[in-house]
């Protein structure tokens, strides 16, 4: 899990974002996963879909992760954006 995770945020910084939400998807369903790891996945995720503008998506795995973690910042703060940014 902690090489998907590097490799998802190194392609998230290199703006591959479809390549990334397939590496997650395909890792976050194949995978034990511990909260950390579910948190940090989710939100790339979310970031990744933001980025695509599929805001739908990206709120649910935000939303996702901030049910494991009601208080994982950067997740509250892209949410934020993105409600910011569709008004």
């Amino acid at each position: 899990p902690a090489i998907i995770i590097k490799l998802s945020n190194t392609l998230v910084l290199q703006t591959r974002f479809q390549e990334a939400i397939e590496q997650l998807n395909r890792a976050y369903a194949a995978t034990n996963l511990d909260n950390n790891q579910k948190v940090t996945m989710l939100y790339l995720l979310g970031l990744s879909h933001a980025n695509l503008r599929n805001f739908q998506l990206a709120e649910r795995a935000l939303n996702e992760a901030l049910a494991i973690q009601s208080d994982f910042a950067p997740a509250l703060n892209l949410l934020q954006q993105i409600r910011d940014f569709q008004r």
